[in-house]
């Protein structure tokens, strides 16, 4: 799971087993929280409808970071709050906490959408900021989101002479600047 181990993505049950954890919650406990070292922690809350997002990122910040932060031994300087099913697909929202207030994470000016990875949580804490600049991908992340994005394809019935055409009209608009909504079920 984006560079986790085994031992570091602990479920709601799971984060009771560290002892600062269950002393700032209580019984109280996020979908996950992730062990990034032995004092700093990752919070990830999430709801069942995109719509839920926003309440999703305030429930991780507010009734789980927050606490933790109150804690001197620990704190949770990351959230996520991820929403959606498997029907309508699942969005993210991500903060970084610099001592003083929550920012969003952003990644080549973009906001990340998902999950956090191990490397950009090494590199926000390298950098103490959350805005990740000049991120290049891997040839194997390039080949894996074009098989992904050319499985998506072919299960809408796009026929494989058109979908290079059917990418170029999307980036073209994207590129654009204007407001594009790639969910849109219309």
């Amino acid at each position: 799971m984006k560079g986790w181990k085994k031992g570091q993505v602990y479920t709601q049950q799971e984060c009771q087993k560290i002892k600062e954890i269950k002393e700032t919650l209580g019984l109280k406990t996020p979908e996950n929280i992730v062990k990034v070292s032995e004092n700093v922690f990752y919070v990830i809350e999430s709801k069942n409808e995109r719509k839920k997002l926003e309440q999703a990122l305030k429930e991780a910040r507010e009734n789980y970071a927050n606490k933790i932060n109150s804690n001197k031994k620990v704190k949770a300087l990351f959230v996520t709050g991820i929403a959606g099913d498997d029907e309508e697909g699942f969005i993210g929202k991500s903060q970084f906490f610099n001592g003083k207030e929550w920012k969003v994470i952003t990644e080549n000016d973009f906001e990340v959408t998902g999950l956090i990875s191990k490397l950009q949580i090494e590199t926000i804490l390298k950098n103490n900021d959350p805005e990740i600049k000049d991120v290049e991908i891997t040839e194997d992340e390039f080949l894996q989101s074009a098989e992904e994005i050319n499985e998506i394809l072919h299960e809408n019935s796009i026929n494989k002479d058109y979908r290079a055409r059917f990418i170029s009209a999307i980036l073209l608009a994207l590129s654009d600047g204007g407001n594009l909504d790639l969910d849109e079920k219309d």
